[in-house]
């Protein structure tokens, strides 16, 4: 390896550098490509990170050269790899920070982290959960990661609880209530499995009241979705759980002593 670069390039060094930054370069423009048509922070880095699993899924030498060690490691390719890395957490940062819910809820009380930091720490753990499949033997799909991985950007950034949308206000409708419930019983369940443990016949419309809860902060998907063939995957926020919480009535003997939180929020789905 290192005599083919000498051929080309002055030093290996020199030309170990050269395809990473081509490396670098490509994985940034798909990276841009898969955002750029999409709306909200989540779907935007979402469809960026699938679209990096499977480039590298396709480019496994390139992927083993990106994430794992180099042929010629020195620091002058130590630094490269950290700058883009640092890079790669500056755009995920300034996604975040285009997005006023997700200000809000990289800033737990009584503490307000810096956006860069949190992002490195995000990017950190990705490329690690990454590394830690490609050292895997037989190898398995990157991309088959992509829901534990969003998963984990999600709860990153879900720290202080973000509120819902300004001029968005949330009401704890009857069917509302029905939605957060069977997401609270059953996280990372899918449209239909909401639809039937909620008890609306209609598909569409729970589809469509799913978008407007994810839209207000009280759920996010954390599932690939239905523009990559994949189900949706709906979690509660910290938002959605203190939604539910409230939602609940309390008549008198719900309120008595011994009355559990499970049984009110099954007399809030018509059950008890």
């Amino acid at each position: 390896m290192q005599e083919a670069l000498l051929d080309v390039f002055g030093s290996a060094e020199e030309g170990v550098l050269a395809a990473f930054d081509e490396c670098v370069t490509r994985l940034a423009q798909v990276i841009a490509d898969a955002a750029r048509s999409r709306r909200g922070w989540r779907e935007r880095v979402r469809a960026s990170l699938i679209a990096s699993l499977e480039l590298l899924d396709s480019e496994p030498a390139w992927a083993r050269f990106l994430i794992l060690e180099p042929p010629l490691a020195t620091v002058a390719v130590a630094e490269r790899r950290q700058r883009a890395l640092t890079a790669l957490a500056g755009a995920l940062a300034r996604e975040i920070q285009s997005d006023a819910a997700a200000q809000q809820a990289v800033r737990p009380r009584g503490f307000s982290p810096s956006p860069g930091v949190v992002a490195e720490l995000v990017v950190g753990g990705v490329v690690s959960g990454v590394r830690a499949r490609l050292l895997d033997q037989p190898r398995h799909s990157l991309a088959a990661l992509a829901p534990s991985l969003m998963s984990f950007i999600s709860t990153s950034y879900a720290a202080g609880d973000a509120p819902a949308q300004p001029g968005q206000p949330v009401r704890a409708t009857y069917r509302t209530t029905r939605v957060l419930c069977a997401i609270a019983e059953a996280p990372r369940s899918n449209n239909r499995e909401i639809a039937e443990a909620a008890g609306l016949r209609d598909e569409g419309q729970t589809s469509k009241l799913l978008s407007r809860l994810e839209q207000r902060g009280l759920i996010e998907n954390v599932g690939l979705g239905a523009a990559y063939g994949e189900p949706n995957e709906w979690l509660l926020t910290g938002v959605g759980r203190r939604t539910l919480e409230n939602a609940a009535p309390r008549s008198p003997a719900e309120s008595a002593p011994g009355r559990d939180r499970t049984a009110r929020g099954m007399a809030v789905r018509g059950v008890a």
